[in-house]
């Protein structure tokens, strides 16, 4: 029986570590989308849903984007979150109804939907109930992002509020 001496053995062990380690770290890539692309993706999702609530039986006001995910909101350690918002005010009487705020919320809320697994009930979330505030909140995985649809009410008017927030990513 020959030996090998041990540091032969010990030489061919220290390599194959290094061979592995640097496989792995040389395959390594960031995971997930930066906020670039959950900033695009949150402009996709909501346009298209604003949109097609904006047609959806009557006619309803148009909305005003106020932010359209486009920028870098810093939120620590070189990432950034994108946020989205839009406003839609609708004029009338009998907005002050809890029941009614839901019933609108909810209408708005199924249009983020209509794609299996975009957006689905935050049930973490604790929402407004009223009496002239209520909110729904939403979540993406796979967009990773979150959606908020809050309603208030005044006497003569409701303003519905579309905030879209993406999940603290990297920024490239």
């Amino acid at each position: 029986m020959t030996r090998r001496p041990r540091t032969a053995i010990g030489t061919a062990a220290v390599c194959g570590a290094l061979l592995l380690g640097g496989a792995a770290c040389g395959s390594s890539s960031p995971s997930g989308p930066t906020a670039g692309q959950a900033g695009a993706d949150l402009r996709t999702d909501f346009t298209a849903a604003l949109k097609a609530f904006a047609h959806a039986g009557s006619e309803k006001p148009p909305y005003t984007v106020s932010s359209d995910a486009s920028r870098d909101v810093p939120c620590g350690k070189g990432k950034a979150r994108r946020v989205f918002t839009a406003e839609q005010q609708e004029n009338g009487k009998g907005w002050t109804d809890p029941a009614s705020m839901h019933t609108e919320i909810q209408t708005a809320a199924a249009y983020f939907g209509r794609k299996p697994g975009i957006y689905m009930p935050d049930l973490d979330a604790k929402n407004d109930e009223g009496p002239t505030k209520v909110s729904y909140a939403m979540l993406s995985t796979t967009h990773h992002a979150r959606a908020v649809i809050s309603a208030t009410a005044t006497a003569d008017r409701l303003n519905l509020i579309f905030n879209g927030t993406s999940d603290c990513l990297p920024t490239s």
